[in-house]
């Protein structure tokens, strides 16, 4: 569950009006702290729901993979507190590649 800016559609209430939001294109769009906070809270949500498996009690991974899990969500929740938006660490989840959302793919 990879993403990235390309994936995600911005909130209309990101524009003043309906004919800003027309005119933008991905090369227009510039990050501010207000769009890097609303995407980080898409973005973080989808992973949450995405690993809500890994905690069930019928889960099927072994105790040492679901802690990994457990710390991965643990840091998903605590990403919006993170003050310096442009700079976040963002760290791999479980058996997957390093995905910063902040990249174009």
């Amino acid at each position: 569950m990879n993403m990235a800016f390309s994936d995600f559609d911005p909130p209309s209430s990101w524009y003043s009006s309906q004919e800003d939001m027309d005119n933008d294109s991905e090369a227009q769009f510039a990050w501010n702290d207000a769009r890097r906070a609303s995407f980080l809270r898409w973005w973080r949500q989808h992973r949450l729901i995405a690993s809500d498996w890994t905690q069930m009690p019928d889960s099927p991974l072994s105790a040492g993979v679901k802690e990994e899990w457990r710390i991965y969500r643990e840091w998903l929740r605590n990403l919006p507190a993170q003050i310096d938006l442009e700079n976040v660490e963002f760290i791999s989840s479980p058996g997957e590649e390093l995905v910063n959302p902040w990249s174009a793919k």
